[in-house]
């Protein structure tokens, strides 16, 4: 059984059920009957002063009943407040219901946003994952190409070995051509033949000097592709220091082949010198001596053309490697630009995935506060629906009904002067009663003497005794009534205390 705020606070004691409040009220009924009669009775026999006092009580009474009509309508008025204020808060709880509706429908949205974002995410990380294969494929070229470098290296190392074994060569060359410069002195005098070969190993020294040109002018710009080379390596990171060590040893190689082919110029300009020399010095000729030194330079002539075919081979191969090395460095580069956007865009995409998670968890935090208020504001009206029952309830017993209205009216006691100031005239009335009855009782006394000194007859004895037994039950009946309101007044304090507690925690809760 739920129990009311008031109970809680001043529990009731010995609580009577409706069977027997309709006894309590039928016994009332009668003794409001003998109280009637009696009243009649003594109204006959009374004087004015008596209906006096009893108007007065009677107006009183109406008055506090008036008073109590209009509280109990100020209740029904705050009640249908109540009850108006619970339709706005039921309003309200519907559109709260509406606004979560639409908050669960918004999550939705951002989960299958998220659930999207978390797809572009997996697909991120599938092109992540072919960027990194890619670069790996991008290492393995660059390995390639190391290996393509040793393998210049090793053409450059082949080269200067064959370049040793035309030092060779030309030192052999030069011996020949030291024998051949004494018959040449001895001949040039005599041979004009010899003169005409010695206009062609002038023009083959013109030859030799455009080829020696030549050479220098490629050993030239293999020196400005090692150093761009060398710069390109630099940028690449700690990973090709070696590379950079090997093309400076390369570029000091090719110095030092320059130096070979420059000290070579100035050994073949030495021999060319002492062939004019030999000129002077020489006339004749020996035929077979100046064929063999012709093929010899011709040789030489082959031998300087392979040299310099496969400089150029190795020049166009280390152009080929600088071309394939800018492709694949600008091929990281692009595939590095778009990882990085990549990254980017999924870094600003999780931040707003996080900014809405956040406000989902906002936008439930308060609906949840929101839905507690709810149902302890449902909780609190329905207690005070329950208290507001309760007092209903109690107020209805303190009513009067029309018959103790008409007793009261006969009494000349108001009904809207309070339940307080209702006993107070009651307890007055009773109060005057009883000092009517002690002066009835001292004149029935007297009487009685009188009688027994007079030898009254039997008919007048009987008659005092009967109006001795109905005063005595009247008297019976007023205490029996003033001990009903004495317990009605005090039903009715501890009523008021409810009802002051109940306003007050209304106000608070307000």
């Amino acid at each position: 059984m739920v129990q009311s705020f008031s109970s809680h606070l001043d529990p009731l004691t010995n609580i009577k059920t409706i069977k027997e409040y309709e006894m309590e009220n039928e016994q009332l009924k009668n003794e409001n009957f003998e109280l009637k009669y009696q009243l009649s009775y003594y109204r006959n026999s009374g004087g004015a002063d008596m209906q006096l006092v009893n108007r007065e009580d009677f107006e009183s009474l109406k008055r506090e009943n008036v008073q109590l009509r209009e509280q109990i309508n100020a209740m029904v008025v705050e009640n249908n407040k109540r009850v108006k204020t619970d339709g706005e808060k039921d309003r309200e709880l519907l559109d709260h219901k509406n606004r979560e509706r639409d908050y669960i429908a918004r999550e939705n949205e951002y989960r299958n946003v998220i659930s999207s974002y978390k797809n572009m995410e997996a697909d991120f990380m599938e092109k992540e994952k072919k960027y990194s294969k890619m670069i790996s494929d991008l290492s393995a070229t660059e390995n390639n190409l190391c290996d393509q470098v040793k393998e210049s290296n090793n053409l450059i190392e082949q080269l200067k070995i064959q370049n040793k074994a035309n030092e060779e060569k030309n030192s052999y060359l030069e011996k020949k051509l030291k024998d051949t410069m004494c018959v040449l002195e001895a001949l040039r005098e005599d041979n004009n033949d010899n003169i005409t070969n010695i206009t062609k190993m002038n023009e083959q020294k013109k030859f030799y000097d455009n080829i020696v040109n030549e050479q220098a002018e490629r050993i030239k710009n293999l020196e400005e592709n090692n150093n761009f080379l060398g710069n390109e390596v630099k940028n690449t990171g700690t990973a090709s220091k070696l590379r950079e060590e090997e093309n400076k040893r390369l570029i000091n190689e090719n110095k030092q082949l320059k130096s070979l082919l420059e000290d070579e110029r100035r050994r073949t300009n030495d021999n060319l010198k002492e062939i004019e020399e030999s000129k002077r010095r020489s006339e004749q000729s020996n035929r077979m001596q100046v064929e063999n030194i012709n093929e010899k330079a011709q040789q030489l002539v082959l031998d300087n053309r392979r040299l310099s075919s496969n400089l150029s081979e190795f020049e166009s191969k280390l152009e080929h490697t600088r071309n394939e090395y800018e492709k694949i460095l600008r091929k990281y580069n692009t595939l590095k630009n778009e990882h990085g956007a990549v990254i980017n865009k999924h870094r600003e995409e999780q931040s707003s995935i996080d900014g809405y998670r956040r406000e989902i968890t906002k936008l439930n935090n308060s609906i949840f506060n929101q839905r507690m208020f709810l149902n302890k504001m449902n909780e609190f009206l329905d207690h005070v629906r329950l208290q507001i029952k309760n007092i209903g309830g109690k107020v209805a017993k303190f009513q009067l009904n029309d018959r103790n209205k008409t007793v009261l009216g006969k009494l000349n006691i108001r009904c809207n002067v309070g339940i307080n100031n209702l006993l107070k005239k009651l307890f007055k009335v009773i109060h005057d009663l009883r000092h009517k009855n002690s002066t009835l009782e001292n004149e029935v006394s007297d009487i009685s003497s009188f009688v027994k000194e007079n030898r009254a007859n039997n008919r007048t004895i009987k008659l005092i005794e009967e109006f001795s037994k109905e005063f005595e039950d009247a008297r019976n009946g007023l205490n029996e009534c003033r001990a009903y309101l004495e317990r009605k007044g005090k039903e009715n304090k501890l009523l008021k205390n409810e009802l002051r507690k109940l306003r007050k925690c209304h106000r608070c809760v307000l």
